[in-house]
């Protein structure tokens, strides 16, 4: 093929490799070039890419949506609507979905439902990063580089045969900014600095021409401030910081305009301290580490090729944050977070050799997960929203955090595709799963606390006694079903069109945070959130592969949504009634000339909730804030807080996306030169459906020039990433005690990067 043209992209959304353009589902593979290209050098930078995906920060956890679907918090033992997959791995808790794109082979973002061959939780789609695998050829290569904000970054690979059918590689990475983007009014200290840093090892060995067995591991450090240093949205002021006083306002009950005449302890609340800085009585931090083995066996027996992927992950964080955001120390958290489990899955699958392959494949599996996630030992709620003021009080009177979800999952799933007519493929295929989640703990007084150290709360006030396993309510058990239905017709050998019906589901669960603070009584487990998927598409190739060209529609209908408010210290999971999202999505990819790449997507998407009426209300036109321009015109307060949603636009939903790329190779006798560029366009849309906090349009710009010098063992890189300098959120907060508040997305950055390949 001329090296011009569209090269095959293969992937594994249906669980064997195929070509991505027979594939009938929606999805965009990236290549780790065109990542790079993009500036995407982690999970979180993906939707650049990809239009119609969202990804942000909460804390140290991601919240991705994808049309719209997704989790608007994402804490500890909680599991999100995409499923995220580290190779073969699933990742069921959002501290750990967030890591670098260190030796990567290929992304696949699925979107739709996908729970029939990825299981629950995979609502909104799928996002598979796929790691290198050994190779018995020697290669090595590495990288360094500085940028801005004394950022250092290094990295290695190397790979080759260690003894006959045995092949090994080792990948590390490191990137240390040791300035921040912005600095603490209060303590003066940099705000916004990070470290990441990782290693990953693996084992090929193929005792026999049938057998592969590949044995990884994994680790990964990260350190850093995104999803954190909670600032006000400009222009608005906060009564925080003292707490605020119910029925206390000034004349006209609006603490934006007359703070002081709050009556509360000490002087108006938090307010704008710049786009990057923070004000805290201590900085926020979030460290997390995580650990992954997998074992993956692969055998052909004849009559099917037999799968067996073991899994063990690890994960701790720490996270300290003032909620407030102000040096008064309204709620200073230390979050403890861990997260350990164990998987297993079997599969069978038929062979690409068997007589009937043209005809007919399918796959059956299995599936068990034992999942143990929670806070503590020893998280700590402190501050005046918890009773213990940090200016009045020793630092050891607090609120103990103690608590743990326990998950055990069982599934089992099978899809066949046959050729139902000449070139129309019919493929069914459907999945059972039982969740069982037990949740355990609770909040008590730290020892400190005189007469009542080591007590439960619930000792000196209603609010949570410890949960046991006996304790009713802290066991909830829920079956759960997926199906998927598609039809395609390939038209020519270039062009195909599809239309599919899936169901998916994402697990009902424990508020790990809520249930603590509440009792399972008082805050139970939200129940399963089903999502039905109507969608047509349409891939084709044109010009002899110079030109590729794919359209989708998609129509959502969303039972159960799930969720959070945000409130002191932490959130509450609620179910919302029901959604209906309608889409649509256009992408291209044109090679106009030689070493010319043109490509570019359009997402059109349109979602709004059906039923709401107790969606959050955080800022109603009551005595808090009667008259204040904050308060929503659109929901229709319902009584204390809490308000009428129907029909509103669904949160994280922006009307449009658009991405366009443009890569354009200079060959010369002193090495080529590869100028890239990458835009990306997201409308404008709401954090919380009240629709009173809204992040405005974003456009990025990332560009870069790489020189690779005629033997294609060295290179060099200049790159820049949000060069136009937009300012925009990695997380939009809303609470009735704190305002509106928000976590800086990244500046613009830029640097060198040189690289060494042998």
């Amino acid at each position: 093929m001329d090296s011009d043209q569209h090269a095959e992209i293969t992937v594994t959304a249906q669980r064997h490799v195929e070509d991505a353009q027979k594939v009938p589902i929606s999805l965009a593979p990236i290549t780790p070039d065109a990542a790079l290209n993009a500036g995407a050098v982690s999970t979180d930078m993906l939707a650049q890419l990809v239009p119609g995906v969202q990804m942000g920060h909460e804390i140290d956890s991601a919240t991705t949506f994808i049309r719209g679907i997704g989790p608007n918090s994402n804490g500890t033992g909680e599991e999100s609507s995409i499923a995220v997959y580290l190779d073969d791995i699933y990742i069921p808790t959002g501290d750990a979905s967030i890591f670098q794109l260190n030796a990567i082979s290929g992304i696949d973002v699925l979107k739709g439902p996908q729970g029939t061959l990825f299981g629950r939780n995979a609502t909104g789609g799928v996002i598979q990063v796929h790691t290198k695998d050994p190779q018995f050829d020697p290669s090595a290569d590495f990288e360094g580089g500085y940028g801005n904000y004394s950022t250092f970054a290094g990295s290695a690979y190397v790979t080759g045969k260690v003894i006959e059918d045995v092949a090994s590689n080792l990948a590390v990475y490191i990137t240390d900014q040791q300035s921040g983007w912005g600095h603490d009014v209060v303590t003066g200290q940099v705000a916004f600095s990070a470290e990441d840093w990782g290693i990953r090892n693996k084992w090929l060995w193929t005792p026999t021409s049938s057998t592969r067995i590949l044995l990884a591991g994994n680790f990964a450090y990260t350190r850093g401030e995104s999803g954190l240093g909670f600032n006000q949205i400009p222009q608005f002021v906060a009564a925080g910081g003292h707490g605020y006083c119910p029925g206390e306002g000034g004349a006209d009950g609006n603490p934006q305009t007359s703070p002081i005449a709050f009556r509360c302890r000490g002087a108006p609340g938090a307010t704008y301290v710049g786009w990057y800085n923070t004000s805290d009585d201590e900085n926020d931090v979030s460290v997390n580490k995580h650990t992954t083995l997998e074992l993956k066996v692969e055998q052909e027996f004849g009559f099917a090729n037999g799968v067996s992927i073991t899994g063990w992950q690890n994960m701790s964080g720490f996270a300290r944050f003032n909620q407030d955001g102000s040096r008064y120390g309204d709620i200073d958290t230390d979050l403890v977070q861990r997260d350990r489990n164990l998987s297993q899955e079997l599969q069978l699958i038929s062979p690409d050799d068997a007589s009937y392959a043209s005809r007919f494949n399918w796959i059956v599996g299995a599936f068990y997960m034992d999942d143990n996630a929670g806070y503590g030992p020893t998280a700590k709620l402190a501050g005046i929203a918890e009773g213990f003021p940090t200016a009045l009080v020793p630092p050891s009177y607090y609120l103990n955090l103690t608590d743990n979800v326990r998950t055990t999952s069982i599934a089992g799933y099978l899809q066949g595709t046959a050729l139902f007519a000449a070139d129309t493929h019919l493929t069914l295929g459907a999945r059972y799963a039982v969740d069982k989640r037990l949740f355990t703990g609770g909040v008590w007084f730290s020892d400190a606390i005189s007469e009542l150290g080591g007590l439960p709360a619930c000792d000196l006030a209603p609010i949570a006694c410890p949960t046991t396993p006996a304790t009713p309510g802290a066991s909830h058990r829920w079956p759960m079903g997926a199906y998927r239905a598609a039809l395609d017709h390939e038209f020519t050998n270039a062009v195909m069109g599809y239309v599919s019906w899936n169901r998916g589901v994402k697990s009902g669960q424990f508020d790990t945070f809520g249930t603590a603070a509440g009792g399972p009584a008082n805050n139970p487990p939200v129940n399963p959130e089903v999502l039905k998927s109507v969608e047509a598409g349409m891939k084709s190739e044109w010009l002899e592969h110079h030109l590729q060209v794919n359209l989708s529609a998609f129509h959502y209908n969303v039972q159960n949504l799930q969720m959070a408010i945000i409130g002191a210290g932490g959130t509450k999971l609620i179910n919302a009634a029901s959604a209906e999202v309608n889409g649509g999505e256009f992408s291209i990819k044109v090679i106009p000339m030689n070493h010319l790449t043109l490509s570019g997507g359009l997402s059109i998407l349109y979602g709004h909730y059906e039923s709401f009426n107790n969606a959050p209300d955080y800022f109603p036109p009551n005595s808090y804030y009667a008259g204040s321009n904050i308060a929503s015109p659109s929901c229709t307060p319902n009584g204390t807080y809490s308000c009428n949603a129907s029909g509103l636009n669904l949160i994280r939903a922006p009307h449009y996306g658009a991405n366009f790329a443009a890569d354009y190779v200079i060959q010369s006798s002193a090495g080529d030169f590869d100028f890239n560029a990458n835009l990306s366009y997201t409308d404008s849309f709401y954090w919380f459906p009240d629709e009173s906090a809204r992040q405005p349009v974003v456009n990025l710009l990332n560009a870069s020039v790489k020189w690779t010098n005629p033997s294609r063992r060295y290179d060099l890189r200049l790159w820049g990433a949000n060069l136009i300098g937009a300012e925009y959120y990695s997380f939009g907060a809303e609470s009735i005690a704190y305002g509106q508040q928000f976590s800086p997305a990244p500046p613009r950055t830029f640097g060198i990067t040189a690289g060494v390949h042998l």
